[in-house]
């Protein structure tokens, strides 16, 4: 199991670094660098309704990639989460999960097709996140 996490983070890097290599989830980047499927109200009247039950999806999403709980996320994304959904400082589910290094989380998401080209606020992605957990991690004796 370590050894395919290790396998999803070097390919993670190397998507990062702009190598050529076929990924489910390689998405085109939007002019405004956010990155993702973006979901479409139609003009059917529910279009608030809608919209609040994708905002409290997405909300579960973050949040259970905080906790690390799959359960959840597979959850959230049954309820219309949008995988690439942000949440504070506009981390994503990736982003977070690596914060708190938790590889089995960012394994599953990697597999449901979530962008490796994400950033936050300050411009940190998920390897950045995992880089700097393992290495806080080798000093506390983890």
């Amino acid at each position: 199991m370590q050894g395919q996490l290790t396998t999803r983070l070097l390919l993670l890097f190397l998507l990062l670094q702009g190598a050529p290599i076929a990924c489910a989830a390689d998405k085109s980047v939007k002019d405004d660098g956010m990155v993702g499927d973006s979901k479409v109200v139609d003009g059917d009247g529910d279009d608030s309704e809608t919209t609040a039950a994708i905002q409290a999806a997405n909300a579960a999403l973050i949040e259970a990639a905080t906790h690390g709980s799959i359960n959840e996320i597979d959850k959230a994304l049954e309820r219309g989460a949008d995988i690439n959904a942000r949440g504070e400082h506009q981390a994503d589910a990736l982003i977070i999960a690596m914060k708190h290094y938790n590889l089995e989380t960012a394994d599953h998401l990697l597999k449901r097709g979530i962008s490796v080209r994400n950033v936050d606020d300050h411009g940190r992605n998920a390897l950045l996140w995992a880089i700097w957990r393992k290495h806080a991690s080798s000093f506390s004796g983890s």
